[in-house]
């Protein structure tokens, strides 16, 4: 039976009404309150929750209604007893969420022929949703009117098309929202049909916790906003914090007429995609922290530089990152082209235990202890497992956090210490894998794991970690 939105008290004012009371919907293809999705859309209010029957298809789907800060609406898919998502299918726009203080998690998305989710909100979370084969878009937010935006726990492959579409691209409008962040932790993003795994305009990117493998272009590209669009307010900066992920290029070919591609290109594209002596017009002139990440290219030539500065930018920071290539020869590390990028402060760029493949070049000046060697001393780099093996030099190179630029330039509420590690999956529904610390934190994503013990998880699973473990 449908729950009221609306109850009315006898004792009242004719005509008086009680707040909006909340209320739980069904969706499904039997014996519930609704058989799609866009029927029950309508009618959302603040704290409504609804509840979709996983193993069935479901119609493309619009919402518009707003939740609050304090009672936001909850769209869940349920799985089946197989385990089956519900999955929505095809439509220019699959899911589009145009409803602020808004979640949608638990469903499987596919086949919108231009953008599989559209984000076109504030203060919206995506959490456990897979989103596949999507021949244009995978996640892609609207230039006006998008605000913070919140992804988990999923994950993205074979979407993107050429150089403009992208597995994942989002934006915020700075004017409408200022302040907004765009959070993306704990996803498996993968096998981009194009464009870049991660293109992102937003204002505070804060990406922690995922692995990222197989990209025609850039894995990240961090970037100002498309001021075609949106003018932004006037000294808006904006800063990118990048924590304890794994990013691979690789050669691959992916499903559809596109590829294969080479896995050769650079791995993050900062501050514009308008050189500086073009203009640079929607630079960020931001602030870019990479701390506990681990870079690897899988393929036989060397490829590009791993970080390609554009337009104009302030800061760059990297601590504790490894950067490996297991096949033939090293690889450049900053990109210095004349024309390509700016520094609003002169070159600012700051490192130190970073590790790096003898032979690197184009390493920054400004870093401090780096370690270098012919291997990284992984566990089994063959079937992509990073963590350091037993004699590694990566291991125990961080007891302190790392230094910082003086605070006129410092990064703002840069997260530290490490407390997850990466997965190559999504992982709905579990905890993260927490990160130890035995005796000072490893270089890279992944830490040198210690005995199983129970560690307190709510779901009792096993951790990695040593019970002597501090802050665990």
């Amino acid at each position: 039976m449908l729950a009221p939105r609306l109850l009315w008290g006898a004792t009242l004012l004719v005509g008086a009404a009680l707040p909006a009371a909340a209320a739980t919907y069904t969706v499904g293809p039997a014996g519930r309150d609704f058989t799609q999705l866009h029927q029950v859309a309508p009618i959302l209010g603040p704290g409504d929750l609804v509840l979709v029957d996983g193993g069935f298809t479901y119609q493309p789907v619009l919402f518009t209604h707003d939740g609050t800060a304090a009672e936001p609406i909850v769209v869940r898919g349920v799985r089946s007893a197989a385990g089956a998502r519900p999955v929505v299918s095809g439509g220019t726009n699959t899911i589009e969420i145009q409803a602020d203080h808004f979640v949608l998690e638990g469903f499987e998305v596919t086949a919108g022929s231009f953008r599989c989710i559209f984000h076109h909100a504030d203060q919206v979370t995506v959490r456990d949703v897979y989103v596949h084969s999507c021949p244009a878009h995978g996640i892609l937010s609207a230039d006006e009117d998008s605000g913070s935006l919140t992804l988990e726990h999923c994950e993205v492959a074979w979407c993107g098309n050429g150089s403009s579409q992208h597995s994942i691209y989002v934006t915020s409008d700075q004017n409408a929202h200022p302040g907004s962040v765009f959070r993306m932790r704990h996803c498996y993003v993968h096998d981009g049909t194009g464009g870049n795994l991660v293109k992102s305009r937003a204002e505070r990117n804060e990406i922690h916790y995922n692995w990222f493998e197989g990209s025609r272009y850039h894995i990240l590209e961090l970037i100002g906003p498309d001021e075609d669009a949106v003018t932004p307010p006037a000294g808006i900066r904006e800063d990118s914090d990048v924590v304890g992920n794994v990013l691979i290029h690789k050669a691959y070919d992916p499903p559809g007429p596109q590829g294969p591609f080479d896995g050769n290109f650079y791995f993050v594209r900062a501050g514009s995609d308008i050189r500086c002596d073009d203009g640079g017009w929607n630079s960020t002139r931001g602030r870019y922290r990479f701390a506990h990440n681990t870079f690897v290219r899988t393929t036989t030539a060397n490829g590009s530089h791993l970080f390609r500065p554009f337009g104009y930018l302030q800061t760059l920071e990297m601590h504790g990152n490894v950067f490996w290539s297991n096949a033939t020869g090293a690889m450049g590390l900053v990109r210095a082209d004349a024309g390509e990028a700016c520094w609003t402060d002169g070159v600012q760029i700051l490192g130190s235990h970073n590790w790096v493949e003898t032979g690197t070049s184009s390493i920054p000046s400004g870093w401090s202890n780096t370690y270098s060697g012919a291997s990284p001393g992984f566990e089994d780099a063959a079937a992509l497992d990073f963590r350091p093996a037993v004699a590694s030099p990566l291991l125990d190179r961080l007891a302190v956090a790392p230094p910082t630029f003086p605070p006129d330039l410092g990064f703002p509420d840069g997260h530290w210490p490490p407390l997850h590690e990466p997965a190559r999956a999504a992982l709905p529904g579990a905890p993260a894998w927490p990160r130890g610390n035995l005796g000072g934190y490893d270089v890279g994503a992944l830490e040198r794991p210690g005995p199983l013990f129970v560690d307190g998880f709510e779901n009792g699973s096993l951790s990695r970690w040593s019970a002597a473990a501090p802050g665990l």
